[in-house]
């Protein structure tokens, strides 16, 4: 049996890795298991529900869920399988994208996890005509559970439903999925059955995951990357294992992963708490912490080690390292990273501990792999996103350096945007990416910057922030960093800071500590003085081109509920530039004064 469409992913796995824990949700130190069998009958009974509710071929159904759960991947497939569109929303998003997304897609049902995202569509349905009903997965009062729609597979709805599979084709529409972006109002990318097949037929041969091998899933299943991540794995027959966000570091001791996906920052808070926990160590402890360190950051990706590397290695990894391995489970084979780049210090770190991070690059609009590093021997490169997966084609424009991308993988357009669509995919099928990139040894791909970013200071030179703000992260003072000068004589940087660590450090140091007025805490003459010096290191590096000349310390954190990142963590620069418009005009205002 092969698969042609996502819904066909189960029975491939129930007939060639037939798993006894298929999908399963980590909660409060227990597992709930679902085998792939159990799987099958819920999402037709499910299916089954749907066609009585009067589900037609596409027709769109939106899930929005605060967290992973076995719940969201039935409801997935047993949409699809009736012909149905998957719109899958992000959770943080606001009313008005909610709004905005419901009435542009034209959602007739909506499945959410909790009270909470209960509530908010409840609010909004008098401004939505085409919903019917709102579903939930937890129970929540006077709404309709699942588990209510879920129907016996009889006779003739069983014979309904097979019809409804065999009208669907690979090149429909399997989901919408808007994309927030960092800029602008959502776009509805459209991925077929194909597009997101042909992705997961191209990774499954290059990708080291194999048959009962625990998947620990976190990053919202309404991001491509970790659907998609999903969809391969349990067609490899691996075990997926859903977990909140908020108990990862539990749950990791729990199920012990062999692989999971995640974004750099996930991978930084995990460091960071190392961290935390060895800012307490003196003497000797201290000292073999700090000469663990040392050695991790001089891992050598290419080249066999010297053998006095390879022995102060073992000791420390036997020392201090396992420990950091011991945080993901303790038999990690393999970290699937994406999103954003990873600073190379921690990528030679994890590494170095015996944890493999690899790093890829895709778009929602590739659906989204277009290429990763490898796991094998001379198939990854430090500061790269890898080699294009099989299938693909990956062309840098000579005239603008911008990555172009083509192959079956490739979204059929943004929905109901025919000339967006004309923009972004030429007639000959090349999808323009928008980032910047080069090659590396003429196979490897490196990113670097994104083309809507860049911005010219008033020299007449080009600034790519991108790469200097990656830079100033590996900071651990630092939690996120934004780049500015557009029309300006120099580059600034807008500086959200790591306060738990800046926190630890002021006591550390005997400075006060302000947590109620950040503001005042951060114009503290040695914080300030702390934030220049950072700045100082990087202006004084052999490979800075732009020089920062001016700072801001911002009194809160970037988040998703802020509406200042995305829910894939990227910093939405619009949004930071409006809402610190009045002190970025100050900062330019004032440069020469001070």
């Amino acid at each position: 049996m092969n698969f042609e469409r996502i819904f066909d992913i189960l029975p491939y796995q129930l007939q060639k890795y037939p798993q006894q824990q298929a999908l399963c949700m980590c909660q409060n130190g227990q597992i709930l298991s679902y085998s792939t069998r159990q799987c099958l009958e819920l999402i037709n009974q499910l299916s089954c529900g749907l066609l009585q509710q009067g589900i037609q071929k596409n027709d769109t159904v939106a899930i929005m869920a605060s967290q992973n759960c076995p719940e969201w991947s039935f409801t997935d497939f047993a949409i699809q399988q009736t012909g149905g569109i998957t719109v899958p929303i992000h959770a943080t998003a606001s009313p008005d994208e909610c709004l905005y997304i419901f009435n542009h897609a034209q959602i007739k049902w909506c499945f959410v996890n909790n009270k909470d995202l209960y509530s908010k569509i409840h609010r909004l349905h008098s401004q939505l005509p085409q919903l019917q009903a709102v579903f939930t997965f937890l129970p929540v009062d006077n709404a309709t559970n699942w588990q209510q729609l879920l129907l016996p597979c009889t006779q003739p709805l069983l014979q309904t439903l097979q019809q409804r599979k065999k009208q669907v084709q690979p090149q429909d529409v399997a989901t919408i999925i808007y994309t927030s972006g960092t800029t602008g109002q959502p776009k509805g990318v459209v991925l077929t059955h194909d597009n997101i097949v042909s992705n997961i037929k191209s990774i499954l041969p290059v990708l080291p995951v194999a048959q009962g091998n625990p998947v620990l899933s976190f990053l919202p299943l309404s991001h491509v990357f970790e659907r998609t991540a999903n969809y391969t794995c349990m067609a490899a027959g691996a075990g997926i294992f859903y977990s909140a966000i908020t108990q990862t570091e539990q749950n990791m001791r729990l199920v012990k992963p062999c692989y999971f996906s995640a974004v750099p920052r996930v991978l930084e808070r995990m460091f960071e708490e190392v961290e935390k926990r060895a800012q307490g160590f003196t003497g000797f402890r201290k000292y073999l912490f700090q000469r663990a360190l040392s050695i991790a950051e001089a891992y050598p990706f290419t080249g066999k080690p010297t053998w006095r590397y390879a022995i102060n290695l073992y000791l420390a990894r036997l020392l201090v390292l396992r420990r950091l391995k011991k945080a993901v489970g303790g038999r990690v084979k393999g970290i699937f990273l994406g999103a954003a780049a990873l600073q190379p210090r921690l990528a030679r770190i994890f590494t170095a501990a015996g944890i493999p991070v690899r790093e890829g690059y895709g778009l929602t609009e590739s659906a989204p792999v277009l290429a990763f590093n490898r796991f094998e021997p001379g198939g990854s490169l430090l500061g790269t996103v890898g080699i294009p997966i099989p299938g693909v084609e990956i062309k840098i424009n000579p005239t603008d350096g911008e990555i172009l991308a083509r192959g079956p993988n490739i979204m059929k357009g943004y929905y109901l945007e025919p000339q967006l669509t004309a923009q972004t995919i030429t007639p000959d099928g090349w999808l323009h990416t928008g980032d910047l990139g080069e090659w590396v040894n003429d196979k490897f791909l490196k990113i670097t910057g994104r083309k809507k970013e860049l911005f010219k200071i008033t020299s007449g030179k080009y600034v790519a922030p991108q790469p200097i703000e990656n830079q100033l992260r590996e900071s651990a003072f630092i939690e996120h960093a934004m780049v500015i000068g557009d029309g300006h004589q120099f580059i600034s940087a807008l500086i959200a800071p790591a306060f738990g660590v800046l926190q630890k450090y002021c006591l550390a140091n005997n400075l006060p500590v302000d947590a109620e007025n950040t503001q005042n805490w951060l114009n503290h003459p040695a914080i300030t003085a702390l934030y220049r010096q950072l700045i100082d290191n990087y202006n004084s590096s052999p490979n800075t081109q732009h020089p920062i000349r001016k700072f801001l310390l911002l009194p809160h954190p970037f988040t998703p509920e802020n509406g200042l990142l995305t829910p894939t963590l990227k910093v939405k620069r619009e949004a930071v530039i409006q809402q610190y418009q009045q002190q970025i005009e100050t900062l330019y205002q004032t440069w020469g004064k001070s």
